[in-house]
């Protein structure tokens, strides 16, 4: 919540003199309120625009919603995404957590019919008691204010409102780097996407543990390089404990010979040629000190990353890409 303070009628008379200069000078002169969507914005740039008496107001919406249903016309709150609109309704699909998060639905009068000609795909995104599914995360708060944090399904907003799919950024890496077991894309609410690489190691079978001992396709990969490791630990120059249950990743700094580095950097340029936008392309990466693994936490029992969770426990190493700028 945002604590305002009483202002005199003097002092925003003389602070709107300024601001409604910068305002006609940016085209804004006639501006009562700005609606804005599809991309996160931070708290500190909400609190700018409103100092210049220029409010962003979030908004939520779909075209499976005839438009924006969710909006944060009231200012007390700037990290809220808003309240519903009278007539429609909120809840939260399966809530989880300290906060209750889940999958939105919303149901009201602004609900389309469905798709046309596709009853399977209707089926799939409205309930039988006529609540959309939005494949967004949310949760609510008790006042019934609505916090959006994510998309169930993989697909990623970066800060410029673009839409990409990491699964397919993913695979042309992994194609390229045949010693990898895993690449994660990172760009929610980011300006420039980031990858964690994993490289592919020995699973324990009886505990399902990544182990330290590298797999064949890993050790042919470093051949050619001329560097002979058998063990991950060596190869990234850290200490790995035999029991990961309780191995915090951030504690450790991986280290990469040279020639590994501008290897998988060569590969990661090789995508980037290919990549469709400036928005698309990776920027920085980071290999992880071990592998993805269900005991670990980062996969599900389908063996899909778990990217909510990968971005928890990696949130020191990813957050070193975003300083790197």
């Amino acid at each position: 919540m945002v604590d305002f303070k009483p202002v005199s009628n003097l002092k925003y008379w003389l602070a709107s003199k300024i601001t409604n200069r910068l305002k006609e000078a940016l085209g804004f002169g006639a501006m009562k309120d700005c609606l804005i969507g599809a991309a996160p914005v931070t708290e500190g740039l909400l609190r700018f625009f409103l100092s210049l008496d220029m409010p962003l107001t979030n908004v939520f919406g779909m075209s499976e919603t005839s438009g924006g249903i969710i909006f944060n016309f009231e200012k007390i709150n700037l990290t809220a995404t808003g309240r519903p609109i009278d007539g429609v309704e909120v809840t939260i699909k399966d809530p989880s957590g300290d906060n209750g998060e889940g999958e939105l639905l919303v149901r009201g009068r602004t609900n389309f019919m469905g798709y046309l000609k596709q009853p399977e795909k209707t089926r799939d995104t409205i309930t039988e008691d006529g609540w959309i599914m939005t494949g967004d995360v949310a949760y609510l708060d008790d006042q019934g204010y609505v916090y959006v944090n994510g998309r169930i399904k993989e697909l990623i907003i970066t800060a410029g409102g673009e839409n990409i799919p990491p699964l397919h950024i993913e695979t042309i890496i992994k194609k390229e780097l045949p010693c990898l077991s895993n690449v994660m894309v990172i760009g929610d609410h980011r300006k420039y996407l980031t990858s964690l690489l994993t490289f592919k190691t020995d699973m324990d079978p009886h505990t399902g543990y990544p182990k330290d001992t590298l797999l064949p396709e890993t050790k042919e990969w470093l051949a050619p390089l001329d560097l002979h490791y058998s063990h991950l630990s060596e190869m990234l120059h850290i200490e790995i404990p035999k029991n990961l249950q309780d191995f915090d990743p951030n504690s450790v700094e991986v280290q990469l010979d040279n020639k590994i580095h501008v290897t998988l950097e060569s590969a990661i340029q090789r995508y980037n040629d290919q990549a469709i936008s400036n928005a698309q392309k990776i920027q920085y990466f980071s290999v992880l000190p071990h592998d993805f693994s269900i005991p670990t936490g980062e996969l599900g029992p389908t063996l899909k990353i778990r990217r909510n969770i990968v971005h928890t426990k990696y949130a020191k190493i990813i957050d070193r890409m975003y300083d790197m700028r």
